[in-house]
């Protein structure tokens, strides 16, 4: 146990003496680890080196140090910074009214560029009886298909169809149900 803590110590003094010798005066370092420490706070993982570099340079500091510093926020701090971010955002800007829900989010988009939702909006309507498929003599339809929205011009007269998804899911992943 003994020589476990010596290894320790000795590899702890060798990086703290190793950050001692890096270039520029003592000022410019602590710029640099500020920097990267700073920058290593914020939640946007795999940005945050080049973050603390960049503001590095801006206050002229250690780029390396910089470096290091974002180094801060690792699998073990990731939950204790979200959330220390977000009670200071809820400290600064206020807790908010919270998510409304993806349906009445949509609704109120919809409705405020000039539907009508009453009678222009269906929601969650199959709009085909499935595709029909035939093998020799059998005959069968395949899986309806089904729509978040649809829009119509008049009673009757569908226009568009709009697909739904929240943000994990990529952009063309509703594509296919909506054509």
């Amino acid at each position: 146990m003994k020589r476990l803590r010596n290894n320790l110590q000795r590899r702890l003094n060798r990086w703290l003496q190793w950050i001692w010798q890096q270039e520029g005066t003592p000022g410019q370092r602590a710029r640099g680890l500020a920097a990267g420490v700073f920058c290593g706070c914020f939640p946007f993982f795999g940005f945050q080196t080049l973050l603390g570099i960049g503001l590095a340079s801006v206050v002229r500091g250690n780029h390396l140090l910089a470096a290091a510093g974002t180094w801060i926020s690792n699998p073990f701090t990731y939950v204790p910074l979200f959330w220390f971010n977000y009670r200071l955002g809820a400290l600064l800007l206020g807790e908010g009214a919270g998510w409304p829900g993806l349906n009445n989010l949509n609704q109120e988009l919809l409705a405020a560029a000039g539907w009508d939702v009453m009678t222009q909006i269906r929601e969650e309507v199959y709009f085909t009886n499935g595709r029909i498929m035939v093998r020799g003599k059998t005959v069968k339809r395949g899986v309806a298909k089904r729509a978040d929205y649809l829009l119509y011009h008049q009673m009757n007269l569908p226009l568009a169809v709009i697909e739904a998804k929240d943000n994990s899911h990529s952009i063309g992943s509703g594509m296919q149900q909506g054509l």
